[in-house]
């Protein structure tokens, strides 16, 4: 991979660590959980001082507790009908070799779509 260039990438421990974290985070403030949908989850990467991960997923509400995972196939059971379905756009940087909370950076980014959020320039 060229430094600095973006391109498509499988889901990694980095990413699937800021994809955890970001969902810890929203499901303390809910009554209810939000999972992944598995099928619903691409992801980007770039080299700049480390990785910069660019994910694009879509989260669905399930009871609270209901789920160990972190994603969720198919509809499911408990899945709440009162919630729409969730876009999100991370950007998450990795620098493994950097101390303790530096090592992660997860930023919630304000994108509407899968190729807008990855920003993967094909040319």
């Amino acid at each position: 991979m060229m430094t600095g260039g973006i391109s498509r990438t499988q889901e990694t421990k980095p990413i699937m660590e800021g994809v955890g974290m970001y969902l810890e985070n929203i499901n303390a403030h809910h009554s209810f959980d939000y999972k992944v949908k598995c099928d619903k989850l691409e992801a980007s990467s770039q080299v700049v001082q480390g990785f910069l991960y660019r994910v694009a997923l879509e989260l669905v509400p399930v009871e609270k507790g209901a789920i160990d995972s972190d994603c969720i196939r198919g509809s499911g059971n408990f899945r709440l009908e009162k919630e729409d379905v969730k876009f999100v756009c991370l950007q998450i940087w990795s620098r493994s070799w950097l101390p303790g909370q530096q090592k992660l950076i997860l930023e919630e980014v304000d994108e509407h779509d899968v190729e807008s959020c990855l920003a993967i320039n094909d040319k």
